[in-house]
């Protein structure tokens, strides 16, 4: 993969001093940066591993901050939360006439997960990074025929969210994480991570094949929506329930990517596939109409 080349040389080049730097001192001591990972009071660093400025730092390596500030989103600000020990939140915002909107907003947390499939005893369970919120928007977009509005969307994305999953995955690798999780609670989400993640359970992801095959015949938008309102019909399913979110996982080690690759997993997909041959029922489109500026505090 390109993008993973590429970012694979910028990775390499940044420190771990140049992601932990401190906004007042430049540089946490390494005194500083034990107390702040084994004190009782918790951390100051994203995930125990990034500071404010270290996050920004990275993003203008990366090239993102750069991409974001041409879409007009200039005059950006950082939040992050990293009070609970089990929960991190970060945020970006865009300050434009004395209010602060949100560009980005992620969740996460560190933690095990051991795979039904996998037999749950000691040493069998995975090390992993959980993705629990994630939301990027531009609300100074509009909603267009190219980029329709999709269910539970109230302002465009950023045209951002295969970089996020890519970072995702050094933020694993840099870890030392067997994985990042993710669990979808929409087809949209869905479609958007598969391209990095794929689903746990072999069954869900036969389903997401059908699914990415329906999406060669119709806009995303159209198979969200038809999903979203109960218009999608299975082959053998017949009408399809409302998603179900599961599982999705970016492998990052040997053990996780030997589960994906595995002759059992694979021969489930392909077995699942087939049976769940999905199409949207005769006669249904939705309307997708532009909708103008969509603005959030």
């Amino acid at each position: 993969m390109k993008r993973r080349r590429r970012y694979r040389n910028i990775v390499s080049h940044i420190t771990t001093l140049e992601l932990i730097q401190s906004d007042d001192s430049g540089l946490l001591m390494d005194g500083d940066l034990f107390s702040d990972l084994t004190g009782g009071r918790g951390t100051d660093l994203f995930l125990g591993q990034y500071s404010e400025r270290g996050i920004m730092f990275a993003l203008k390596k990366l090239g993102l901050l750069d991409r974001v500030k041409r879409k007009g989103l200039d005059n950006l600000s950082v939040f992050m939360d990293t009070s609970r020990p089990f929960q991190h939140l970060f945020r970006l915002h865009h300050n434009e006439d004395g209010k602060h909107h949100l560009v980005a907003e992620l969740v996460m947390r560190r933690g095990t997960f051991t795979p039904p499939e996998i037999k749950s005893t000691k040493g069998n369970s995975w090390d992993i990074l959980v993705v629990e919120w994630l939301m990027l928007q531009n609300h100074l977009a509009s909603f267009s025929s190219r980029s329709p509005q999709l269910p539970h969307q109230d302002c465009p994305g950023l045209g951002l969210a295969q970089e996020a999953l890519e970072i995702f995955y050094w933020m694993g690798r840099r870890a030392r994480c067997d994985g990042v999780l993710i669990i979808p609670n929409s087809v949209a989400a869905a479609m958007i991570y598969s391209g990095e993640f794929a689903f746990l359970d072999p069954c869900r992801q036969g389903m997401m094949k059908s699914i990415q095959k329906l999406c060669k015949q119709h806009s995303l938008a159209q198979v969200a929506w038809a999903w979203e309102e109960g218009k999608i019909v299975g082959k053998k399913e017949g009408k399809m329930d409302k998603w179900k979110p599961a599982e999705m996982l970016l492998p990052t080690s040997r053990s996780t990517k030997k589960y994906f690759r595995s002759r059992s997993y694979r021969g489930r997909v392909k077995k699942k596939e087939p049976v769940t041959k999905l199409q949207i029922e005769p006669g249904y489109e939705k309307g997708l109409h532009p909708i103008g500026r969509l603005a959030t505090d």
